[in-house]
């Protein structure tokens, strides 16, 4: 099942959870080099997005098809985004 919305719908996107990088992993957030934090993508916290459409899994979980805009630690670089994300990293974004 799809649902396409027209216009996007304005959500803010759970980084963490759209994204999930292992970050509690064997590498700590000290043992990276500055260089990479300054210069590497943020995917904590939450960015404004749309939501162009929402799907239903085969596992009955919904996804929703989000456009939103990454930036680097250092806010000098940013990569725009549309990917599918799962709705527990989706919620309306206020007035």
């Amino acid at each position: 099942m799809r649902r396409v919305g027209d216009p996007p719908a304005p959500v803010l996107v759970d980084l963490a959870a759209a994204i999930p990088t292992g970050v509690d992993g064997p590498f700590g957030r000290n043992r990276i080099a500055m260089r990479i934090k300054a210069g590497g993508l943020v995917l904590t916290g939450q960015t404004p997005g749309r939501l162009r459409a929402r799907a239903r899994a085969s596992d009955g979980t919904w996804l929703g098809l989000v456009e939103f805009v990454l930036t680097t630690g250092n806010q000098q670089g940013t990569l725009p985004v549309r990917q599918w994300c799962p709705a527990k990293a989706l919620r309306p974004a206020g007035p």
